[in-house]
């Protein structure tokens, strides 16, 4: 088998120094390219700034033309009656982004809009609401064409769910209620039997008389028991909805055609400059 010769000790030392030297001239070459840029940039300044402004003012004109946006809104407070501060607190943040979604409901929309005495509903895509962070504040925004207008939608709208969120919990404690009043009808039958027992029995001084009179007042102390706790129960857990803050005066959210103009120009002045850059080296090099 042929032995494999091993390099001399002048030829790694030439190859080393080769190395560096190929180093040197990509380092050179990198730098001269960028020298390159920077010179390109600074005799062609001019078509870069003015390529940027004309695209800022472009696009400030454009915005200028859509249409403004305006934007009010109001905070509600849901509260939930209970005993326990804070069992009830707890709850009332459990659910302020769920009655949240109720904003922008159908009932909630037409009510609002006779409030503002307006033939039209005013559209879902127009109103807005969340809780606020965790907690038992719910935000509600309303969009329009006018500052006006958007303070109106605003107001009305908060109103209309508030009204809504009490019609809901008056309609299920009557529900509660009477259904529960329907329980105690054979509890009110047997007081009634008891009582007609009593007023054909003898004087009072009778050991059978004294014996009704005393199951008739446990009768009805268990009935007025039982009704304190329907009534208790039939608001317990309820929420209410409660103004904190008024639909505060419409401000202008789109279009910002300063601050488009603005990224228009810091991105026009990047893209205009590589571009340039770009088609002035090439030019060299064709």
């Amino acid at each position: 088998m042929a032995e494999v010769e091993a390099p001399s000790t002048t030829e790694v030392e030439l190859s080393s120094v080769q190395q560096r030297a190929n180093r040197h001239r990509s380092a050179h070459t990198g730098g001269a390219g960028a020298q390159s840029a920077t010179s390109i940039l600074l005799k062609r300044w001019w078509m870069v700034l003015g390529g940027a402004v004309l695209v800022a003012i472009i696009t400030f004109a454009l915005s200028e033309a859509v249409p403004a946006t305006y934007s009010s809104q109001s905070k509600v407070a849901l509260l939930v009656s209970g005993t326990d501060i804070n069992d009830t607190t707890l709850g009332a943040d459990n659910l302020a982004s769920q009655y949240a979604q109720m904003v922008s409901a159908t009932p909630v929309l037409l009510a609002a809009s006779k409030l503002l005495r307006r033939s039209d509903a005013i559209p879902s895509s127009a109103i807005s609401a969340g809780s606020v962070g965790a907690e038992n504040l719910i935000a509600i925004q309303a969009t329009a064409d006018s500052a006006a207008l958007a303070q109106a939608r605003a107001a009305a709208v908060t109103g209309a769910f508030i009204n809504y969120i009490s019609t809901q919990v008056d309609s299920q404690a009557s529900s509660y209620q009477r259904t529960s009043t329907a329980q105690l009808r054979p509890l009110n039958a047997q007081i009634a039997q008891t009582q007609a027992a009593l007023d054909s029995a003898p004087p009072a001084s009778t050991p059978k008389s004294l014996a009704l009179e005393e199951t008739l007042n446990a009768l009805i102390a268990q009935r007025a028991a039982a009704l304190s706790s329907i009534a208790q129960t039939a608001v317990a857990g309820r929420p209410t909805a409660t103004l904190v803050s008024d639909a505060g005066a419409g401000s202008k959210t789109a279009p910002r055609p300063a601050l488009y103009a603005l990224v228009a120009f810091i991105v026009g002045l990047l893209v205009i400059a590589r571009s340039v850059v770009y088609f002035s080296v090439h030019r060299q090099t064709a």
